[in-house]
């Protein structure tokens, strides 16, 4: 499978951004997005986990004062997979 690299740089960014916020929900993410070897599962590298990423990393942002921390996660869905 051949990954959209916005889509990845995009999981990255929410990855990190909830490392900083919440780390339980970032380890869930890391647990969906790597099997027990931590290799990459392909299928969940898509448009929707990013959806859903976004969704908690602004759910985390809104409920966490820290002017310091920014969200940037703009992708065309359209376009993707």
């Amino acid at each position: 499978m051949i990954y959209d690299s916005e889509i990845v740089t995009a999981i990255y960014q929410g990855l990190e951004t909830l490392g900083d916020t919440n780390q339980m929900i970032h380890d869930f993410w890391v647990s969906e997005l790597y099997d027990e070897n931590d290799e990459p599962i392909p299928h969940m590298w898509s448009g929707d986990t990013l959806k859903q990423i976004e969704t908690d990393v602004m759910d985390q942002l809104s409920d966490y004062d820290a002017p310091d921390v920014e969200c940037v996660m703009e992708i065309d869905y359209t376009t993707q997979q």
